[in-house]
């Protein structure tokens, strides 16, 4: 897959999630990928603190990913975040719901949660796990405005 410099940011309101699902649909539809966080203008700077590299915590703020699969292929959906060891865990007791056939590939403190999601998911079932999962994951309060960063193919 080709990377372009600049993304398209598009942005739109947690509480108010369409706007993610037609990105989505679109990624869906045209390839490429996209990043999903709380707007960084709206996180109070103290509470984004650098993670010291001898942590085993990830970011605050969660940053979420979603990446099309190839023809029939699976989905990639990552997560980085620093809220700790088994994040997967602690999704589905707070009652985040996967997709039905979602598959683990990573779930790691510092690295982060990486699920395989099947190709057959729908753009709402993806946005409303990015946006679940993020909410889930963060370490710290996160407000209604967040961001889409769409890459092309």
């Amino acid at each position: 897959m080709s990377r372009r410099s600049e993304a398209d940011r598009i942005g739109f309101l947690r509480h108010q999630p369409q706007d993610l699902v037609a990105v989505v649909s679109g990624v869906l539809r045209n390839g490429g990928w996209v990043n999903v966080q709380a707007d960084p203008d709206e996180i109070d700077p103290r509470a984004l603190r650098k993670p010291s590299i001898f942590s085993a915590r990830g970011r605050p703020a969660p940053l979420a990913t979603l990446v099309v699969g190839a023809a029939r292929a699976p989905h990639q959906v990552g997560f980085e975040h620093g809220s700790g060891r088994d994040a997967v865990t602690r999704l589905r007791d707070a009652g985040v719901r996967f997709p039905a056939g979602t598959e683990v590939v990573a779930d790691h403190p510092r690295r982060g949660l990486v699920l395989a999601v099947p190709p057959a998911t729908t753009a709402g079932e993806l946005a409303e796990l990015l946006l679940q999962a993020s909410s889930q994951l963060t370490t710290v309060p996160l407000g209604d405005k967040w961001v889409a960063d769409v890459y092309r193919a």
